[in-house]
């Protein structure tokens, strides 16, 4: 399905490309496909576009959940704080990003315990 996306994407104008409604199905569609650098690409011009808005970057939080891309979530959602787009659902988004960053963080480097 990802694959299909992205070339229903490339058969589109270039302008309509350059779209944030359009980065964003590309940033998700690379993820999906476990393409890391590609898709931090595509958020880094998802953030960068004119038009975007948070639901540009809230409807691909599932899919950047579901493919552990954990890093261009936190990305998008910081991103998305500096350009002030941010509502109630991506400051929600961002707290549960960075509370699961602090559980993954503490899980890989437990705190020794000192007898």
């Amino acid at each position: 399905a990802f694959k299909a996306s992205l070339d229903h994407l490339a058969r589109l104008p270039a302008a309509d490309q350059e779209r944030a409604q359009a980065l964003s199905v590309r940033c998700a569609d690379l993820a999906g496909l476990g393409e890391r650098q590609k898709a931090s690409a595509a958020a880094d011009e998802l953030l960068n576009s004119p038009d975007l808005t948070e639901a540009d970057i809230v409807s691909i939080l599932p899919v950047l959940a579901a493919s552990h891309q954990d890093e261009i979530e936190q990305h998008l959602l910081e991103g998305a704080v500096k350009r002030r787009l941010a509502g109630f659902d991506l400051v929600d988004a961002l707290g549960r990003a960075m509370g699961l960053a602090t559980r993954t963080e503490r899980r890989l480097n437990p705190t020794p315990v000192l007898a």
